[in-house]
């Protein structure tokens, strides 16, 4: 993690980095994505360490877009095509994982907080 950090701040210098990128997981790892990463990494510290789970999880997740970046990274790939140097969305091999997930926490989260009972 400190290596691409690194490596992110010698490249913030360069200018119109983001015309020169060839795929999406490219723009997450841009050098003016650092500041979003440097706020997850925050956040996650202070919630392993002095929070509570259940404050952690709300400040994580309503802080940090870089998760859900990550999330649409794993859903959706690109391939490129031979024919042009156009690229073709594909769906990738964790959509499935990732949606049951998701759609697992939205139903679960909804039952148990209209039951008041305690959810992230």
């Amino acid at each position: 993690f400190f290596k691409w950090a690194i490596w992110a701040l010698q490249r913030s210098k360069i200018e119109n980095y983001l015309n020169h990128c060839d795929s999406f997981s490219d723009i997450l790892y841009a050098p003016n994505m650092l500041a979003h990463y440097a706020i997850l990494a925050i956040a996650a510290v202070v919630g392993f360490t002095t929070a509570h789970v259940q404050i952690s999880t709300r400040l994580i997740c309503s802080t940090c877009p870089a998760i859900y970046w990550q999330l649409t990274r794993m859903c959706l790939t690109t391939t490129k095509t031979n024919e042009s140097k156009a690229s073709k969305p594909s769906t990738g091999k964790w959509n499935g994982l990732v949606t049951f997930y998701l759609g697992f926490y939205i139903v679960v989260g909804i039952i148990l907080h209209v039951n008041f009972l305690p959810w992230t």
